[in-house]
């Protein structure tokens, strides 16, 4: 099952589970800080979300959980430094069918 973005928009502010899926490290708790609109483009679908993670997360595959919300791997780059520690930032598209893309 894919990312969906009507599973993530109404999270903004809670707390997710992050485990690191690609090099052994403990599990951190990180805040869903944004998630952007969804842009739709010459058949694409694209869209963002970000976490406020603690200082010392690197780029990574997660495994991104929550309560009521099934787990999903993404993988999170650094966007920038917050006050508590490091924005990690996911961006995720998929294909759609549009009126313009039939010819």
């Amino acid at each position: 099952m894919s990312v969906q973005h009507a599973d993530y928009a109404p999270r903004v502010g809670e707390r997710f589970t992050l485990r690191r899926l690609d090099v052994q490290q403990p599990d951190v708790e990180a805040t869903l800080t944004e998630v952007a609109d969804e842009r739709r483009c010459g058949g694409w679908l694209a869209w963002s979300m970000t976490f406020d993670a603690p200082v010392g997360c690197e780029q990574g595959v997660f495994e991104v959980s929550a309560p009521d919300v099934d787990a999903r791997d993404l993988m999170l780059v650094p966007l920038a430094a917050s006050p508590g520690g490091t924005l990690l930032h996911a961006t995720l598209t998929s294909t759609y069918e549009s009126e313009n893309d039939h010819v």
